[in-house]
């Protein structure tokens, strides 16, 4: 049977669109992709939620936690840093950390 693009979605369309792929959850790439995706989404939302009135600092604190934890994913996963020496991969968290940190205390004047 063949899905069509007005299917309702059910349980477990995700695994088996995943394992029709040779896809699985397990791989980090993977992961990191699904959660990117969730990330984002929930950072959108937060930011269109209203768009008559300006966000409150928590919302802007976490939609800017929700960038700083994307960066990480693609730091650890997507750039290869997760087996690279410590060095490089604190110096890109601080880097992440730092920038996030900044934008946050502009978008908040």
């Amino acid at each position: 049977m063949k899905p069509t693009a007005s299917a309702s979605p059910r349980p477990g369309r995700m695994r088996r669109a995943l394992a029709l792929t040779g896809a699985s959850l397990r791989q980090p790439a993977n992961a990191a992709c699904l959660l990117l995706a969730l990330a984002t989404g929930l950072s959108y939302a937060l930011g269109e939620h209203a768009p008559d009135r300006p966000l409150g600092p928590l919302a802007l604190l976490l939609i800017f936690a929700l960038a700083g934890f994307k960066g990480w994913l693609v730091v650890d996963v997507f750039m290869g840093l997760r087996t690279a020496p410590r060095f490089w991969r604190w110096l890109l968290r601080a880097w992440l950390l730092l920038v996030c940190g900044l934008l946050f205390g502009i978008a908040c004047l």
